[in-house]
């Protein structure tokens, strides 16, 4: 018995040892509630004379991890809410879907970092289409300055068709 307590101490010993010595305790940049409204799609290009309004609102929050230096190490983004999509002109013409979605990021320099999606960013199902606006799964980016450098993975379903979705919002 003797012998597995001490066995059980080196272990325990030797995985605390391996944690990060220099980790600070994350803070949260932000936890909050938003609405985000912007033009989406310019549906001149399939034929309409619309644009496809964008409506994004629910939850959203965000932890920064720090080093004891006070560097940026990685944060972790989590957003819960409803996309909606609709005609700027005729904004009763809507179709809606939830997202559930989290960026992990882990910095690799100043102005650069791996942003890595999970989840259900996009979900717009229209009714005899099927999905319309849906990406899902994970993606996995090198950035730059907040533009996208590199797409490193993509797994999971993505559906763009903003024909359909043009049409269904015309109607």
């Amino acid at each position: 018995m003797r012998t597995l307590t001490v066995l059980s101490l080196v272990l325990l010993f030797t995985l605390t040892a391996a944690l990060p010595a220099s980790a600070d305790k994350p803070e949260y940049w932000y936890d909050r509630d938003f609405v985000w409204e912007f033009p989406g799609v310019d549906c001149a290009y399939f034929g309409f004379d619309f644009w496809a309004m964008i409506r994004m609102e629910g939850h959203e929050s965000e932890l920064a991890y720090y080093d004891k230096a006070g560097t940026l190490l990685r944060t972790l983004y989590q957003s819960a809410g409803v996309n909606t999509v609709y005609n700027e002109d005729y904004p009763e013409n809507r179709v809606s879907g939830p997202s559930n979605y989290s960026i992990h990021i882990e910095m690799t320099g100043e102005n650069t970092w791996i942003a890595k999606y999970t989840g259900t960013v996009w979900n717009i199902q229209v009714p005899g289409y099927g999905p319309v606006v849906h990406v899902s799964g994970q993606i996995v980016q090198e950035v730059e300055s907040w533009e996208p450098t590199s797409e490193m993975k993509r797994a999971g379903l993505t559906e763009l068709d903003f024909q359909t979705l043009c049409t269904v919002l015309a109607e």
